[in-house]
């Protein structure tokens, strides 16, 4: 779905909500399948059905880019506010960032990062996770002006 939504749609935006969404539901996924794999192994280990814990919800695509796809496929009109990622949103961690966190953010796209997950992104890419463009980690590379 979400290569299909970028074949079909030159704006930046668009590519980016589809992105975004692949590695949301690619995240999702991981985890989901991580918990069925604990799951068997616990029930061959133990022969116990009562050491299954609960599975996370099944992975799925938000309503908002289902919604988005249908109408960008269907070559209904979509304005900018309805694709646009907001800033507690973010694909590496999966985690919804809150406000006392420690944050990067990307001027490009005046995107905010979970600090941690961003430096971990910056040790192996050196670019920025919303806009890949060059960046430097800041445990490796301190603001000196500080």
């Amino acid at each position: 779905m979400a290569e299909k939504l970028k074949s079909s749609s030159n704006l930046v935006e668009i590519h980016q909500i589809a992105d975004y969404e692949y590695y949301q539901f690619e995240g999702r996924l991981l985890k989901y399948t991580k918990e069925v794999e604990l799951n068997i192994q616990r029930i061959k280990e133990t022969c116990d059905v009562s050491m299954v814990t609960p599975l996370p919800d099944i992975p799925e695509f938000s309503k908002r880019f289902v919604n988005s796809y249908w109408r960008i496929i269907n070559n209904q009109s979509i304005t900018s506010s309805e694709i646009e990622v907001s800033d507690s949103e973010f694909f590496i961690c999966y985690v919804e960032m809150t406000s006392d966190q420690k944050a990067l953010s990307c001027q490009e796209f005046k995107k905010v990062t979970y600090f941690e997950c961003a430096s971990k992104w910056l040790k192996i890419h050196r670019s920025c996770p919303h806009c890949r463009r060059e960046m430097l980690n800041p445990e490796e590379f301190p603001n000196l002006s500080q």
